[in-house]
């Protein structure tokens, strides 16, 4: 690397590098926090398995815009083909799981795109983003590979990353950034696990008449260990010889309090990675009407932005530029449960005459239809004016003055000798 490290600037990013020997991100608690032992924690591994599990099954389509502004999907197109089977042991839904899984255990995720000699994309081939060291050159981004020893032009990787800040060249590690909670989360349990593990009873001093020796001492204590100790010897009858005393040793206020803060910290947990509460089993303030509304925060708070920076790699890297195509995860499966309130709403638009059916199902990414682009006019809806002019041509004249005939001559000579 010393070649590299005078090519490229100081500012470069190093991901994970001796995180794995030292074991982890030391913490206040005593426990070390890394990518790996962090999945031990119940709620962080309920948490990145349902944002994985969510995306995965997601359909990842490839969409193209015709000149009439209409979308159809494109199921023949190379990069859908490349997106159903990236490589020959992983599927669709793997690759994705895979890429979420890093994003939220390292903040980064890293596929090489391999291809022919003519320049098509064969394959897409994870890296381990613990292996991946992003170096910048004059605004150029590269990234090399520590086992190989390759270093790869930006072109050549597809880099979904997370948060970033500075230059937004990586990602931030979320673990390395929350290491204090989840360590806080780790200790709870394994005191949990001990205490519980004691029979859910605090220790217990045995009182000797007499000072022991060494021997007496390791002696006694292994066979009141094997015999009394742990849950599966609860209960068990003591029998004390030799003046042999028990004093049963107060619980704490902490080891009391331990399930509260298993509580807090599951809480804090499941706002790190956006996940409603109900979600990773947490049902001490779900209600019949909340559970819905965080259901629908769900997609729009933690899963979409996850969907948007995906695709939008996807799109920059895999689809030419020049092209009207671009991939697009389809959501509908998501939001299902809110589906009646969108075609009310589209329905609204249709009846009021500002959206077509094919409008509307351009907006639900479907073919339109022939027939399609006419505008409805409501008939107890219109303009005032229009109104009127309707009125005055199909209405009567308004009712004239009868025009009084000319008399006649004799009438005329009547009138003159009656005078």
């Amino acid at each position: 690397m010393g070649f590299w490290k005078k090519l490229f600037n100081s500012n470069t990013t190093q991901q994970g590098l001796g995180i794995a020997a030292q074991g982890g991100y030391p913490t206040n608690a005593g426990e070390y926090i890394n990518a790996d032992n962090a999945l031990e924690i119940s709620t962080v591994y309920a948490c990145v398995r349902v944002i994985a599990d969510t995306i995965s099954v997601l359909p990842l389509h490839v969409f193209k815009v015709g000149p009439d502004d209409s979308r159809t999907r494109d199921y023949s197109h190379p990069v859908r083909k490349l997106l159903k089977r990236p490589n020959p042991w992983m599927g669709e839904a793997e690759w994705k799981s895979l890429t979420v899984l890093h994003l939220l255990l390292r903040g980064n995720a890293y596929w090489f795109i391999r291809r022919d000699a003519s320049g098509v994309t064969t394959a897409l081939l994870p890296l381990a983003p613990d292996d991946v060291e992003v170096l910048s050159f004059e605004s150029e981004i590269f990234y090399h590979h520590r086992p190989s020893g390759i270093t790869y032009l930006a072109e050549d990787i597809l880099h979904f990353k997370g948060l970033s800040i500075a230059e937004g060249y990586v990602g931030l590690n979320p673990i390395a950034y929350h290491r204090q909670t989840l360590g806080e989360a780790k200790a709870a349990g394994r005191h949990a696990a001990a205490l519980l593990g004691n029979a859910a009873r605090p220790a217990t001093a045995v009182k000797v008449p007499n000072k022991l020796d060494e021997p007496s001492f390791k002696r006694l204590r292994d066979q009141f260990a094997a015999a009394y100790q742990g849950a599966a010897n609860a209960g068990k009858n003591m029998i004390l010889d030799n003046g042999m005393d028990i004093v049963p040793l107060q619980m704490t206020n902490d080891d009391m309090q331990y399930l509260q803060t298993r509580q807090l910290t599951r809480t804090e947990i499941a706002a790190l990675f956006r996940v409603p509460p109900h979600k990773v089993g947490d049902l001490s303030r779900a209600t019949f009407s909340n559970i819905e509304h965080q259901s629908r925060e769900f997609l729009s708070d933690c899963i979409a932005p996850w969907l948007v920076r995906i695709t939008q790699e996807i799109n920059h890297k895999l689809l030419a530029a020049n092209e009207k195509i671009y991939a697009e995860f389809v959501t509908d499966a998501l939001v299902m449960a809110d589906l009646l309130s969108r075609y009310q709403a589209y329905a609204i638009g249709r009846q009021n005459g500002w959206l077509s059916a094919n409008d509307i199902r351009v907006k639900e990414n479907m073919n339109k239809i022939d027939g399609g682009d006419a505008y409805l006019i409501p008939l107890n809806m219109t303009k005032a004016s229009d109104a009127l002019q309707q009125s005055l041509k199909t209405s009567p004249p308004p009712n004239k003055p009868t025009p009084k005939p000319a008399p006649s001559e004799a009438e005329d000579d009547q009138d003159d000798a009656e005078d």
